[in-house]
């Protein structure tokens, strides 16, 4: 797996607009593409196997190592994290669910590693229901 590269100036969401910033753009150096998708989310983070914080947001880019999203809160660093994406299929009956740990934090954005993940078909929940 791959890590986001230490010398990333920003995160490159500050806009709020979804788009990457100038510093994205610049020439790539991860192993994986990255994919500029734009679709909801619901998040769990965990602690010592506890739930600590839900919450929703929206991506921003994807790749099959990390994800980079924003949501209205800067999330910590280090934890795991549990990533249900609406997925933008033919159907919108599709998720992918992912698990990973935050590696990078910044006003509104947050970067993770991702795991493991896989598709499902879309569950309904409330901001409190489990992601399985």
């Amino acid at each position: 797996m791959h890590d986001f590269p230490p010398d990333r100036p920003d995160l490159g969401c500050a806009t709020g607009s979804g788009e990457p910033s100038a510093n994205l753009r610049r020439a790539e150096r991860r192993a994986t593409r990255r994919y500029p998708i734009s679709s909801d989310l619901y998040y769990r983070i965990l602690h010592r196997k506890k739930v600590i914080e839900c919450g929703r947001g929206r991506t921003i880019d994807i790749s099959s190592t990390g994800l980079l999203f924003e949501s209205n809160l800067t999330l910590p660093r280090g934890l795991k994290i549990e990533i249900c994406i609406d997925w933008p299929a033919l159907s919108d009956r599709l998720e992918l669910c992912a698990e990973g740990r935050i590696v990078r934090g910044k006003k509104n954005c947050t970067a993770v590693r991702i795991r493991k993940y896989s598709f499902r078909e879309k569950q309904e929940r409330a901001s409190g229901d489990a992601l399985s």
